[in-house]
């Protein structure tokens, strides 16, 4: 005891902490405490839309604070990086042609900047609009969060974000089933959800599934997969409640390409696969028949979606004559997408005017595309979006050459990230649901050779 209480005091002499505590440090520190906090906006915002506790909170934040915050961050990680005396200056070719990904990801940045020039430098352009902010400061920003996901993971906080991420994410998914089941009271995952609507946190759901469903399939420990078993019950129940189809579909698509991948980096368990399957199946007819304490289940919801599955299905083969109203009206915006992208491939429309043009090509139905691939292509030219999926891919690839050397928890954010890839096929860009994506693009980035 005695010892430890002279470490202690050691520990926090003005030698000490000057020694352990470089401005490069701090910087890290600065960095990787943002992405924890992160974490915790979905619950705070969830408290605030039920209970209106401290509602000059949320505004504030998205308003103001936000983009202090960000940009703050931003020359942070830049100054870490120019003070740190471990590494050697290197020429960013090199970087580069090591990690080609780093170089199609800055390349978008570039080029999403010039287009805006090029469209226009509306207000609109720069910040997005009130509700979504897919301006081009944050689409900015979801590119640094990739790379600080990846120095997260260089400094050993992957593992523990992502079971931070699971825990509070959890959290919230047993709340949106037992307010569901008490008869939805605060409606958390409809009109009162977390996220604006029931599409929105129907994302957020659907990474979550998928990572606590990779969990499941890939740890050791009995605690780790019964507690990731839980997650991935409640959060595949919350998310059929939110009755968003496309993140259905995303994740039943991800279940295949777990099936797929797994096996080739040695990590599969099929009896634990048949389990995630037989669990939702379970969950899925609990929800058809089982009915809230109102008498509500999610029967036709359910039979609807099938017909909207069978409709889409046809309607895919030729998309110039398909009903503008189906799925919510995506045909159309996709429609008036691609034609505007025919129109103008080079630098896109501009966030300002193309969101003029599909409120007037709909008629008042939308104004964002519901696709974030059609959404660069449009915005920023099919440069944008080339570079995009190239970005994406750059990703992908690295950790199919090092397949054999990948760890779990790379595992389980290319998994995750997979599943919003799909979907945001039918999705709109957020700015409190896209830095998942980027996040876990950061922690699946494998390192190659380090990792061998």
């Amino acid at each position: 005891m005695k010892n430890f209480l002279i470490k202690i005091k050691t520990f926090f002499t003005k030698e000490e902490l000057k020694r352990r505590f470089t401005p490069q440090v701090i910087m890290d520190l600065l960095l990787i405490g943002a992405l924890f906090v992160y974490l915790l906006f979905p619950l705070i915002n969830m408290v605030r839309r039920t209970d209106r506790w401290s509602p000059l909170f949320f505004p504030l934040w998205r308003d103001f604070l936000q983009y202090v915050t960000w940009i703050f961050l931003i020359i942070a990680f830049f100054v870490s990086r120019l003070t740190s005396g471990r590494y050697e200056l290197v020429a960013p070719t090199s970087v580069f042609i090591k990690n080609p990904a780093f170089l199609f990801a800055v390349g978008l940045g570039i080029w999403m900047i010039v287009s805006t020039f090029v469209t226009g430098l509306f207000a609109e352009s720069i910040v997005g609009s009130e509700k979504s902010h897919t301006g081009l400061f944050y689409s900015l920003v979801y590119l640094f969060t990739f790379f600080m996901g990846l120095r997260m993971k260089g400094l050993r906080g992957g593992r523990l974000w992502i079971a931070a991420f699971l825990v509070l994410s959890g959290i919230l998914n047993i709340l949106i089933v037992i307010d569901y089941y008490a008869g939805s009271k605060y409606n958390l995952a409809g009109s009162g959800a977390v996220f604006y609507n029931s599409n929105h946190i129907a994302y957020y759901l659907l990474v979550d599934t998928v990572a606590a469903e990779s969990v499941f399939l890939l740890a050791h420990s009995r605690i780790q997969r019964a507690v990731a078993l839980l997650i991935y019950i409640t959060g595949f129940c919350a998310l059929f409640i939110t009755n968003t189809l496309g993140c259905i579909v995303a994740f039943i698509v991800t279940l295949v390409f777990s099936a797929v991948v797994l096996p080739l980096t040695k990590k599969w368990n099929t009896v634990r696969y048949i389990s995630v399957v037989l669990a939702a199946v379970a969950v899925t007819a609990v929800l058809y028949y089982v009915p809230t304490v109102t008498g509500k289940t999610q029967k036709s919801n359910i039979d609807s979606n099938i017909g909207v599955l069978i409709q889409s299905a046809e309607a895919a083969q030729d998309i110039e004559s398909a009903p503008g109203t189906l799925g919510s009206g995506r045909m159309a915006l996709w429609r008036s997408a691609i034609h505007a992208t025919c129109e103008k491939p080079i630098f896109g429309y501009g966030l300002a005017t193309m969101r003029t043009r599909l409120w007037t090509d709909t008629h008042g139905g939308n104004d964002t595309v519901h696709n974030e691939f059609l959404e660069y292509s449009s915005n920023h030219g099919v440069p944008a979006l080339l570079l995009y999926l190239a970005f994406v891919l750059a990703v992908f690839i690295r950790g199919a050459r090092y397949r054999r050397v990948l760890t779990n928890a790379e595992v389980i954010s290319l998994t995750a990230a997979f599943a919003y890839l799909v979907s945001s096929v039918f999705g709109v860009t957020m700015f409190y649901t896209a830095p998942f994506l980027f996040i876990f693009l950061g922690l699946g980035y494998c390192r190659g050779e380090e990792s061998e």
